[in-house]
């Protein structure tokens, strides 16, 4: 996958994503349900990456597959945390400050891809 489209994917689908998982008010089951959805995210990344190491680097779809996973895991839990500030602190400042802090935040991945990609250059 060319690094134009994973940039879309990160700056388009990244956001959305979050704004998925974000959308509704904050109560206890939804942030039960974005631990879990975190935690399954988490060991479905590892477990593909540890579980079928052979095919890591050589099979796109494994490669892709776990980072997949690793990196919805971390937007789950960047809306845990923005779900958690909300229901701390209800209002119109927090309630926009964890949109826009967390939206932000779901592309941090996609610098660590291009510093390595330098750095291995």
């Amino acid at each position: 996958m060319s690094l134009l489209a994973v940039f879309l994917v990160v700056f388009i689908g990244g956001p959305l994503v979050f704004r998925l998982l974000t959308r509704g008010k904050p109560d206890r089951r939804s942030l039960r349900a974005l631990v879990l959805l975190a935690f399954l995210c988490a060991v479905a990344g590892m477990a593909i990456r540890y579980g079928v190491a052979q095919y890591w680097g050589e099979n796109l779809l494994a490669s892709m597959g776990a980072i997949a996973c690793i990196w919805l895991g971390w937007i789950a839990v960047l809306a845990f945390v923005a779900e958690v500030l909300r229901r701390a602190y209800p209002g119109p400042a927090t309630q926009r400050w964890t949109n826009v802090l967390g939206i932000l935040a779901t592309t941090l991945p996609w610098f660590g891809l291009i510093w390595a990609s330098t750095v291995a250059a």
